[in-house]
């Protein structure tokens, strides 16, 4: 079975030039990056939702979160 990796998170984790996810999700056989710019905790939780729903987890995958903050 292929390991997957999913991240989330705000513009630190989708830029126009590579951020830390995407060196992490070298080392894996598949990579999904739901980064968004300008991206609330909220938006992270249902981004991760609806992956969840699309992809279906299992304990074989790798989650990382990044969560915002107002004074970032």
């Amino acid at each position: 079975m292929n390991k997957r990796f999913f991240s989330f998170g705000c513009s630190f984790s989708s830029f126009w030039w590579s951020t830390w996810n995407d060196y992490i999700g070298l080392n894996f056989d598949e990579y999904y990056s739901y980064g968004c710019g300008g991206a609330d905790n909220k938006h992270n939780l249902y981004r991760l939702l609806q992956a969840d729903k699309k992809y279906k987890f299992t304990s074989d995958d790798t989650v990382m979160v990044m969560f915002t903050s107002f004074n970032r």
